[in-house]
């Protein structure tokens, strides 16, 4: 629908054509052709049960026919002469006897070859006459009601078809027979003459070609008057009603497409034929031109002219003959039209499929009233009295996809009315054209039945400019918000108005609207934010990123304008969506701040306080809060000093303008997760290795995937939680974007693989991306067995996940880096200690003083290595027994006689243990961290 067809028909096919062509007419009539206008309805009929054959009418009322497996074409019989092995032995005996002198033997084998080449072309031709007419019978008895009348019309076909096989069969078997035989006798005469003659001979076969030629040329003449003679009938018939036009136009082009058709037959046999006469007489020429007598060559030459004479006017008499039976037949089939003959009988409801939604746009031709009608929502109405369905707020479609679907009126992407269930006819843009599926941008939010996509739809699409509440589109009908189509360029949909600070997670979502006025929406609490994502994710909406606006106090004050990622989420839960980039600022403040607005897009917190903000960590910091659920603030933890109360707080977006450029898909972002990262790989368009969401079940994962072409895997999870864990806090950091908050508990499981287990992640300290080993807060409990695996992650508490370490920093996607980095910090972080590279062969259980360290990277609060405090050898397990020491973890190369420097301990009077004497003997807390090299994907 809405693509002109390409023609299929080729002349072998027109045949079939002529047998059912006044079957187009019934079907032309019945308005399955004519759009009443002058113009076609494009649309295909079946005919009979099993698929047969197809017909369709194209825009210009052009036939065109696509056979089934069961019907033969007249070229695949034309293939069967050609291949006739019979004839060809015939004629190389005849060339035979010619060689050998035997005149009589060579026109007896050439009268066998006319026999042959007359049953030959006679019979294939009535096979498919008989295989037409079984279609032609299959045909009508699908059509029930038409019955009698195709019936009649294909009687009229056939009777036509059959008259014209006939005569060009006889008329070619008999020129074709009689040259044949006169080309015998010729050569055989030959056969006395002598060699000095041979050119003479050989001129006079020539003329033998160019009469054959000769043939083709007035055959082709002949098809070339026949498309003539039927334009001519076309173009008068263009006065007639619109029925009667099409039903013409179908029956002559199909008629005058048999005759051609028939006439190129003739030409293929007579071609195929003297292409083999030639290749004889070829023959004949070199066998007998050694003594060809000059006394015969006059005769010789009288002989041939004598054959192109008889063929000429054999061929002119059958050309004539059947171009005389195409002109009347035509002209037979033009009068039955003009009589109306040929029409069905007078179509009513009962007889014809009902008007419903289905068939809304059809068209059908009513006998009774002499007239088109077209099915609308109101019933079948004149054609002259409808306008295209669509087009009116009177001819509606019910969807944008009717456009498509609803023969001959799709238009291409523009304004539509549409009549949705339950609602009035309203004008909308309509997006039909590929490669977008069919659906409505929506209208200028004037009404429910008209609501937009967005506020920019309304105001870029149908020029509303007037800042207020307009109805859009969602999930869950038509609901208002406001727009502000004045400031920043406008086109601003509103999104939260925070009056209070009594909100709720489910409030932040969705809040009030029904029975607000213009003024409401703007100085009362509301949420449109769970509909915010549907208008960025529209795909014929451009643009990689959106905007999005905050204002605090009073509009254009405390906020401004940033730009974001257009795969972030407006209902998102992490606090990962940080391309967040200022664009202008409202009023003067610090940003980013930890004690104001901070560098994210807002994000939900369900268990917090803070419901929707940009701080990175909503329970324990609210500065930046849009919407939070405490009485300390009005309406919400805003800017600390400048605006820390502002009274009113607003949230709006503003998408990209709606032009189809289809540059972008949300597929794999939180609001439409992919099943898998091959999906990615595969439905993406331009995906890169990165982080997506991923749907498990009823679950979403945030997973880093590697693509590869049309290929997927996925490397790891985000560490949320157990069952998507992380490979390690570097990953997280670095891979999925987590810098904040600066210490927080992630899952890890090593290549993927092993047993999963948790620990802390700090993303601020030296870089960030370290993974907690071990805290020590008191000597009391250790041992050697737990000193490697101990407690739950805290960096207050003793704590120990030292047996993952290696299989951290030995994980496929980190054991190919030369270098890790191990870091100490004791009393606070970044304090007493440092942070060193090391070769990423040593290991973390070591149970020697065997790895030395260099000069670490960076040193805290000014210690050197001494064996009163740190030396230079990585930490290692002590297991040995000593009198005086306790050191189970430890830098100090004679922990028996000498434990300063020791991270864990069994005992002793430092808490909590002996680390730095005599400037930290007590820390009260050692950390120990592992950073390993940067992944390799």
């Amino acid at each position: 629908p809405g693509q002109k067809p390409q023609h299929i028909v080729s002349s072998s096919m027109a045949v079939t054509a002529a047998l059912l062509g006044v079957l187009l007419l019934v079907a032309a009539a019945s308005g399955q052709c004519s759009g009443g206008d002058g113009s076609c309805v494009p649309e295909p009929y079946v005919d009979a049960a099993d698929g047969n054959l197809t017909i369709v009418v194209d825009a210009s009322c052009d036939v065109i026919l696509a056979a089934g497996p069961k019907t033969a074409t007249l070229s695949s019989m034309i293939a069967q002469i050609a291949a006739q092995a019979s004839m060809t032995v015939a004629i190389s005996a005849a060339a035979a006897a010619l060689a050998q002198g035997s005149v009589a033997q060579a026109a007896s084998q050439a009268a066998q070859v006319g026999d042959q080449l007359a049953q030959t072309v006679a019979g294939p031709i009535m096979d498919l006459s008989l295989s037409l007419a079984t279609v032609s019978a299959n045909a009508a008895t699908s059509l029930g009601a038409t019955q009698a009348s195709v019936s009649q019309s294909l009687s009229f076909a056939t009777t036509v078809q059959q008259s014209l096989s006939a005569q060009v069969a006889t008329q070619a078997s008999s020129t074709l027979g009689t040259a044949l035989s006169t080309l015998a006798e010729a050569a055989g005469m030959a056969g006395l003459a002598t060699a000095a003659q041979a050119s003479t001979v050989a001129a006079a076969f020539a003329g033998v070609n160019a009469t054959l030629a000769a043939i083709g040329a007035t055959t082709a003449s002949m098809a070339s008057a026949l498309t003539s003679f039927a334009y001519v009938n076309t173009t008068a018939a263009r006065t007639l009603s619109a029925a009667a036009q099409a039903a013409t136009t179908t029956s002559n082009q199909a008629l005058s497409s048999a005759v051609a058709a028939i006439a190129a037959s003739a030409q293929t046999t007579l071609t195929n034929a003297g292409t083999s006469a030639n290749a004889t007489m070829a023959q004949v020429q070199a066998s007998v031109s050694a003594g060809i007598a000059s006394t015969t060559a006059a005769t010789l030459s009288a002989t041939l002219a004598a054959v192109n004479s008889i063929a000429a006017a054999t061929l002119a008499s059958a050309l004539a003959a059947s171009s005389s039976v195409a002109a009347a037949a035509v002209t037979s089939a033009f009068t039955a039209v003009q009589n109306g003959t040929v029409l069905p009988a007078v179509l009513t409801d009962a007889t014809f499929p009902t008007c419903t939604n289905g068939t809304l746009g059809r068209t059908r031709y009513n006998r009774a009233s002499a007239a088109t009608q077209v099915c609308t929502p109101t019933g079948w109405v004149l054609q002259a009295n409808v306008a295209r369905p669509g087009s009116s707020a009177a001819s509606p479609v019910t969807a944008c996809g009717d456009l498509v679907t609803i023969p001959g009126i799709n238009l291409g992407n523009g304004y539509y009315y549409v009549m949705a269930p339950g609602y009035p006819a309203a004008r909308v843009f309509c997006v039909v054209a590929p490669p977008f599926t069919p659906h409505s941008l929506g209208g200028d939010g004037t009404t429910p039945a008209s609501a937009g996509l967005s506020c920019r739809t309304i105001m870029d699409l149908f020029a509303q400019n007037t800042s207020r509440a307009y109805y859009i589109m969602t999930e869950d009908g038509p609901l208002r918000t406001y727009c502000d189509m004045s400031r920043d360029g406008g086109g601003w949909t509103l999104l939260t108005t925070t009056d209070n600070n009594r909100w709720t997670y489910a409030q932040a979502l969705q809040r009030n609207g029904p029975g607000y006025n213009d003024n409401d929406f703007i100085t009362l609490d509301f949420s449109f934010l769970r509909y915010g994502n549907g208008i960025k994710a529209e795909p014929f909406v451009n643009g990689q990123r959106m905007l999005v606006r905050m204002e605090a106090a009073a509009f254009g004050q405390w906020g401004g304008i940033w730009s974001a990622s257009r795969r972030y989420s407006f209902t998102s839960l992490y606090n990962t969506q940080t391309d967040f980039i200022q664009q202008q600022m409202f009023s003067t403040y610090t940003y980013p701040n930890d004690a104001g607005i901070e560098a994210r897009m807002p994000y939900l917190t369900p268990s917090s306080s803070a419901i929707l903000t940009t701080s990175y960590d909503g329970n324990n910091n609210w500065w930046g809060t849009i919407i939070q659920s405490t009485t300390s603030f009005s309406p919400s933890p805003w800017i600390d000093v400048s605006a820390p109360n502002p009274g009113l707080i607003w949230y709006w977006m503003k998408e990209g303008p709606a032009t189809g450029l289809n540059d972008y898909s949300d597929y794999g972002t939180e609001n439409a997760p992919a099943p898998s990262c091959t999906a990615i790989a595969l439905n993406l368009p331009g995906a890169v290795n990165g982080a997506y969401f991923i749907a498990q079940g009823n679950v979403t994962y945030k997973k880093y995937c590697i693509i590869s072409g049309s290929s997927g895997r996925e490397m790891c999870g985000d560490g949320s939680s157990a069952l998507n864990p992380a490979l390690s806090c570097r990953v997280i950091m670095e891979k999925f974007g987590v810098t904040m908050p600066p210490q927080a508990v992630y899952w890890l499981r090593p290549n993927n693989t092993g047993t999963v287990f948790q620990t802390i992640c700090d993303m601020s300290t030296s870089n960030g991306g370290w993974t907690l080993l071990t805290t020590t807060s008191t000597p009391n409990g250790w041992t050697t067995a737990n000193a490697v695996l101990r407690g739950t992650p805290s960096t207050s508490v003793d704590f120990s996940v030292l047996t993952y370490a290696d299989s951290i920093k030995n994980a496929d996607a980190f054991k190919s880096n030369a270098v890790m980095q191990f870091r100490l910090d004791a009393n606070a972080f970044g304090t007493w200690g440092g942070v060193w590279n090391v070769p990423s062969t040593y290991t973390f259980v070591k149970t020697s003083a065997t790895q030395t360290l260099g000069a670490p990277n960076i040193t805290w609060s000014g210690w050197t290595y001494n064996d009163n405090g740190i030396e230079a050898y990585m930490p290692w397990l002590h297991t040995a027994v000593c009198t005086n020491s306790y050191a189970l973890l430890t830098t100090s190369s004679l922990p028996c006689t000498n434990w300063w420097g020791t991270l864990i301990a069994s005992g002793g009077a430092w808490v909590p243990a002996p680390w730095i004497s005599p400037a930290m003997e007590g820390p009260g807390k050692i950390w120990y961290w592992l950073r390993e090299g940067p992944a390799r994907w």
